[in-house]
């Protein structure tokens, strides 16, 4: 896993052409362990510095290792990178989807929880 900062830069470096991708693993909502992955391009984040949302996304990661958190009902999305740093995602586009903010990805997930995939592509 690579850090909050080497992953930011990498957003803004290759933002538009060519873009860069996450995968992200999704859970199913029935209480199986099935898993859906589904690549996004991610279009604009930060490097969370609040000591907060630090807490907050290391508070989560002791129960379920790689889960993204949604704070403040969803409109933030906190991403636990390789360091121990936090990624907050500020756009991201979903295949087949136009561009959203974490607001309305987290209501399109109707319960459903968010894993970090190791995968991270330019192309």
């Amino acid at each position: 896993k690579q850090s909050a900062v080497t992953l930011h830069n990498k957003i803004r470096a290759f933002t538009g052409w060519p873009g860069t991708f996450g995968t992200f693993l999704i859970s199913s909502s029935d209480g199986s362990n099935a898993q859906q992955q589904q690549q996004m391009k991610i279009l604009q984040s930060r490097v969370a510095r609040d000591a907060a949302d630090t807490q907050l996304v290391q508070a989560s990661q002791t129960a379920t290792p790689g889960r993204v958190v949604f704070a403040a009902n969803g409109s933030r999305m906190l991403m636990p990178c390789g360091d121990g740093s936090v990624l907050e995602i500020l756009s991201l586009q979903p295949p087949t989807k136009k561009a959203m903010p974490p607001q309305a990805f987290y209501n399109g997930l109707r319960g459903k929880a968010v894993y970090v995939s190791q995968t991270w592509t330019v192309s």
